[in-house]
């Protein structure tokens, strides 16, 4: 995930909270390819990078060697999503060796990272938080040069789902990752889905602490403004994202709720923009879709306000079930019921807290659980006050200080003391 381009991700919450206590914060992140041109592409493939600021931290980006706009394999058949795109004949063969010639691109990415951080970060630091296989790779040839001591996995996606078409890329990111657990200090994750499956994938202790909100932030979008019925999505809008089906069930919720309206706010590829595009033209809901592309951080309460219902109607993929969707508790705290899908760490989310409903990824069943919560007053008002009482117990001061405990713990343990910990590094610098 590029950083500096997409501001609110776990990493700039960490990075906010435990600045004061640390002497200093390191954060290497990759770089996104978004010219597509042929020249932009070719700049791509050159390794490049930034020092720039990160609130009180540094923030090195790096463009790895090979580096190249995302699904360009997709975009070269003709193909939106690997999530729901059924290939067959001559297209599904090549769509796999394009796949698999992709970790050519993956594998220059840990020599990309380690010879940045010695020219540019070079330094000695007692933390090391990775997010990632390949993050946990390099804290482990850092930590064995003796630039490290504490290395920490941050669980909060299960990569090998990125890899839909490729069984060797899965499979290979599946050994890195039971490796590079193996290898570190010590291992949390955003979900008690992942953890699970994590305790069971190393056999070590797995902590969890989950995503959390801004709650002053996103409380404000409580005072409502006056809108058109409307269901919202925020976010990074792929093929996972539901969004489609969202689309398609925008007809049959049309027939109770004649002025229903599906908002969507985030980052889209002008390949996905398309595929909605046609889809809604498809589905004779012009009227009812509006899709504003990506806003600043601070401008979402202001689409919250506007807002009804929140989604994260995942597609049922191994890349979404385990997710711990920032989006969720956001639109918890600013006193909007959610529909997620079944089978998901945000079902569980839901559940526990009674602050929304799970259902099926079926159109009628989007239709039929939308025109409920919003017909039905008591429930939905329920469903907000549920919500809203249940996103304190995920404001970020909180739970940041519980990963620094755990943090301090660890390092007491290894290092006899705790007080001794002044330089953290934060890696993030890849993420699919």
């Amino acid at each position: 995930m590029d950083l500096w381009a997409f501001p609110n991700q776990r990493t700039h919450h960490l990075v906010r909270h435990l600045s004061p206590k640390f002497d200093e914060i390191v954060v290497l992140c990759c770089s996104k390819v978004t010219d597509r041109s042929f020249v932009g592409q070719l700049k791509g493939l050159m390794m490049r990078t930034q020092v720039l600021p990160l609130g009180d931290a540094t923030l090195v980006r790096i463009n790895p060697f090979l580096n190249h706009v995302e699904s360009l394999g997709l975009t070269m058949l003709g193909l939106e999503s690997p999530y729901s795109e059924r290939r067959r004949g001559v297209r599904r063969v090549v769509s796999s060796i394009l796949s698999n010639i992709g970790c050519v691109a993956e594998f220059a990415i840990l020599p990309s990272l380690l010879l940045t951080f010695l020219l540019r970060a070079r330094g000695r630091f007692d933390v090391c938080i990775a997010e990632g296989p390949w993050e946990a790779a390099l804290g482990m040839i850092l930590r064995r040069m003796g630039y490290l001591k504490l290395l920490v996995y941050d669980d909060i996606d299960f990569t090998p789902g990125y890899h839909s078409i490729s069984r060797f890329r899965r499979n290979y990111r599946l050994l890195m990752e039971r490796w590079s657990m193996k290898s570190s200090d010590l291992i949390t994750a955003v979900g008690d889905l992942l953890a699970e499956l994590r305790h069971k994938l190393t056999g070590k202790p797995v902590t969890v602490v989950p995503n959390g909100v801004d709650l002053e932030h996103f409380s404000r979008a409580q005072k409502k403004v006056a809108h058109r019925p409307t269901l919202v999505y925020t976010g990074n809008v792929a093929g996972w994202a539901g969004i489609d089906l969202a689309i398609e069930a925008l007809p049959l919720i049309a027939e109770r709720i004649s002025d229903i309206r599906l908002l969507v706010v985030g980052f889209s590829s002008p390949e996905y923009s398309a595929v909605m595009e046609s889809l809604v033209e498809k589905s004779g809901v012009r009227g009812h879709f509006s899709y504003v592309g990506q806003k600043e951080y601070r401008e979402l309460p202001e689409f919250l306000r506007q807002s009804d219902i929140g989604l994260a109607v995942f597609r049922p993929v191994e890349v979404r079930k385990y997710a711990f969707s920032l989006k969720v508790i956001e639109y918890m705290a600013a006193g909007l019921p959610v529909i997620v899908t079944c089978g998901t760490q945000s079902e569980r989310v839901v559940e526990r807290y009674r602050c929304g409903e799970a259902i099926d990824f079926d159109p009628q069943a989007f239709a039929d659980c939308a025109i409920r919560m919003i017909l039905d007053r008591e429930r939905y008002h329920r469903y907000v006050e549920n919500g809203i009482r249940a996103s304190r117990e995920f404001a970020w001061p909180a739970l940041v200080e519980r990963e620094y405990d755990l943090i301090a713990e660890s390092y007491a343990q290894r290092f006899c003391s705790a007080g001794n910990i002044h330089r953290g590094e934060v890696h993030k610098p890849y993420a699919a």
